[in-house]
């Protein structure tokens, strides 16, 4: 099975094999993002009408099709999962999302605390904010979901900083 990384930190970028795959549809990106970073299933018609609010509910349906293609053409079938009411992106170990590790990262483990390994490592994956240099004018509601998950992991990363930082000082590593 194809290695694929999703990066979404920064400009987002997508690569299979160690080779970068190149998304002419913004749409799709963003598709795969949204469905990335919310993790569940979505129903058909409110996707569509988060990437293309100002069309008729038959045509952002229609551009929903188009992106999932251009997804499956680049990424394979195996990624998303899509019924004709539901998409979800499929969990698998060929998959590597720096914003699903970034959060595993910060999970607490027995005893409460987030190990500065863990720390280090959330630390260096925060490259840039989320989707940076990113955008969908046509979509405010994508934007308004961008900016707000951007800010969330930004938090996120603040405290993550702000804990390894500790985590040194207790340690003597200054």
């Amino acid at each position: 099975m194809s290695q694929l990384s999703i990066c979404l930190f920064g400009p987002p970028t997508l690569t299979l094999d160690g080779q970068q795959v190149v998304l002419d549809r913004w749409k799709a990106v963003a598709l795969l993002a949204y469905l990335a970073v919310e993790d569940r299933p979505h129903r058909r018609d409110g996707l569509a009408t988060l990437l293309w609010p100002e069309l008729s509910q038959a045509k952002a349906r229609n551009g929903l099709r188009r992106s999932l293609h251009a997804l499956k053409q680049a990424l394979g079938d195996h990624l998303v999962d899509a019924s004709r009411e539901m998409v979800e992106l499929r969990r698998a170990p060929h998959l590597a999302i720096d914003v699903w590790r970034f959060r595993s990262l910060l999970m607490p483990q027995a005893g409460g605390a987030v190990a500065p390994a863990a720390l280090q490592e959330a630390v260096g994956l925060y490259r840039d904010d989320f989707l940076a240099e990113f955008s969908l004018r046509d979509a405010p509601g994508f934007e308004d979901w961008r900016y707000l998950t951007a800010e969330e992991l930004r938090r996120e990363m603040a405290a993550a900083a702000d804990a390894l930082l500790q985590a040194q000082r207790a340690a003597g590593d200054l």
